[in-house]
Parts: structure tokens; C-alpha cells; sequence
């Protein structure tokens, strides 16, 4: 897989989890870079003050402390449209709940529901759908 995106935004608490998706990430040449965040808001705070390159993608986890998945969502859907437009945002959660899903698609902002961990076959997939 050749790189087809510039810079992805992990958003998860788990210092685990985002070794481990950096190095599948980059092992798989998906994304040139990879900044993670422990918590929404800080995430948010990066993404409302950056001018370019917005990320391309966001893996987003739904429970974190300070501010989780769902603040999160709450709070991005209050961005400009010109920061979200180009931004695919993904739910990547360790909750298995249909009601979770369910929820997480109702946004027009969320892409896909996905459950840890990443895989080359997820990525793949996403590729996929971004060259559609």
C-alpha cells in the first residue's frame, strides 16, 4: 500500500493502543504522519488551531477521560465546515454495542464504526472507500 494520506489523528487514552496503531499505520504506509491525542479536547483544540495540513483522518475512541467520544462528536459538529469538509472521521472503540453503532452512525460526520485494533484489512478498507 502506498501512502494515501498525509496525516491521521488518533484519539484514545490508551497508551497501548496508540503504539500499536502508529506502528500498523506506518508499517502499512497508510499515512505519512501520525499525531495522537489522549483526550478530545485536546485533539479539538489542535484541529480548530491549525491551518494546514488538516488531518485527513480521525480514529476517534468513544470512552476516554476529560472529554470522550461523544463530547467530542458534540463539540466537532460546531466546526466550520471548511475544517470537517475534508476530514474522514472514524469511530475506533473497544465497545461492541449494537446501540454504540448505531448511535456513532447517526452522525453525518462519523465514516464507519470499527473495533480495536486496527488492522491492514481496515485500512485497506478505508483506502478503498476514499479513492471511490
Amino acid at each position: 500500500m502506498e501512502k494515501i494520506f498525509n496525516l491521521v489523528l488518533l484519539i484514545d487514552d490508551d497508551v497501548n493502543d496508540i503504539w500499536f496503531h502508529k506502528r500498523i499505520i506506518q508499517k502499512t504506509m497508510f499515512a505519512t504522519e501520525v499525531i495522537a491525542f489522549e483526550n478530545g479536547k485536546k485533539a479539538l483544540q489542535f484541529i480548530s488551531k491549525i491551518e494546514n495540513p488538516k488531518p485527513d483522518i480521525i480514529f476517534l475512541d468513544l470512552y476516554m477521560p476529560k472529554m470522550d467520544g461523544w463530547e467530542f462528536i458534540e463539540e466537532y459538529q460546531k466546526l466550520p465546515e471548511k475544517i470537517t469538509a475534508a476530514i474522514q472521521l472514524f469511530i475506533l472503540t473497544s465497545s461492541v454495542s449494537a446501540t454504540n453503532q448505531t448511535k456513532s452512525l447517526s452522525y453525518k460526520w462519523i465514516k464507519a464504526f470499527y473495533e480495536k485494533p486496527i488492522t491492514k484489512e481496515m485500512l485497506q478498507n478505508i483506502t478503498n472507500l476514499s479513492q471511490m
